[in-house]
Formats: C-alpha cells, structure tokens, sequence
C-alpha cells in the first residue's frame, strides 16, 4: 500500500507538469537493442510498470507497433495520466492503458516485446514476475529492461 500510495503521489504531481516533458534517456536504449538484434520493434508491445506511458508513447511514436499496452498499478498513472499523455502526442488509438499486476500478465503468449523501464525492482515477488513476463512473450519475443543500479556499498534500506 505504502508503495502504491507513492507512486499515485508522484504521478499527481508529474500531472502538474506538461507532457511535453515526459521522454528521458531510457528511450534512447531502442534503436541500440534494435542494432544489437538486427530488426525494428514492431507488433504488440506491453510497457510493463508504465508510469507515465514515456517508452510505449515514444515507441507508438516512432515505430511500426499495433499496439502498446501500458500495464501499472497506479489508478492515477491508468486514469489519468497515461490517457492525457497519448492524447497529447495523438497516439491515444494505439495505447491501451491497463490496470494490473506485474505478477498476473496474462496466460498467453500475447507480445512480440515487453519493455520494464525502471519497474522489476519493485515487483513483491521477482520469480513469478519473470515467469508471468516468459507466459506473456511470443517464443521469438523480447524483454527489453532497465533497471537502476546502486554502489555496492549502499545499504538494503536506500
């Protein structure tokens, strides 16, 4: 609770902001993993832990995908600000913003790639994140994640 409270804090406040703002050095990731696979991202894409919708917008912006959907548990980044986001940059008929549970994608294989920018760190349970994220990929599909790094030396509660 305390988490999903954090995060609808946060995004009230990014809604402050214009979404003219909200791309950031992560997007920057796509065209050198499509170098390092030799093909473009394409197809279905879900943008898992989407926050403000920046990596599926971008990507719904600038490459051939059918659709883009934005999974997050918080009603504000869903409800709010990820549908003000693609309406913003006019790409609100390919986002499908989706509350939910990293650990409940789906039981089929649905996506050709699965974006997680910032987001398996705060998964409660890491294994079956990752076996619901492998349920949900098509055999050839692709994780592409970022996640932030710390010193070793820095202590768990940081």
């Amino acid at each position: 609770m305390i988490e999903k409270d954090f995060h609808n804090n946060k995004y009230e406040r990014e809604l402050q902001k214009s979404p003219a703002d909200i791309f950031n050095y992560r997007v920057n990731v796509f065209p050198h993993f499509e170098n390092l696979i030799g093909t473009k991202i394409s197809g279905s894409v879900l943008d898992l832990g989407c926050g403000n919708g920046c990596a599926g917008i971008w990507l719904a912006q600038n490459r051939e995908v059918r659709k883009v959907t934005c999974l997050d548990s918080s009603d504000v980044a869903i409800k709010k600000l990820v549908p003000r986001n693609a309406k913003y940059f006019e790409v609100q008929e390919t986002i499908s913003p989706v509350l939910g549970d990293f650990s409940n994608i789906g039981d089929a294989p649905t996506f050709d790639f699965i974006i997680a920018f910032g987001s398996l760190h705060r998964s409660p349970c890491l294994y079956t994140t990752l076996n619901s994220i492998t349920k949900s990929l098509k055999p050839d599909g692709y994780l592409i994640a970022h996640e932030p790094s710390m010193q070793n030396t820095t202590k768990h509660q940081y």
